[in-house]
């Protein structure tokens, strides 16, 4: 049991990470966006 809570824990770090990525992403995106706007 606790070795499936662990593959669980991993899990939602990973997510967590992608989550993060594409939100930073995103805000690059809105930047890059804001800069060309006159």
């Amino acid at each position: 049991m606790s070795g499936f809570l662990i593959l669980l824990d991993r899990v939602q770090n990973e997510l967590t990470r992608i989550r993060i990525a594409d939100i930073s992403t995103a805000a690059d995106v809105q930047a890059a966006d804001a800069g060309r706007q006159p």
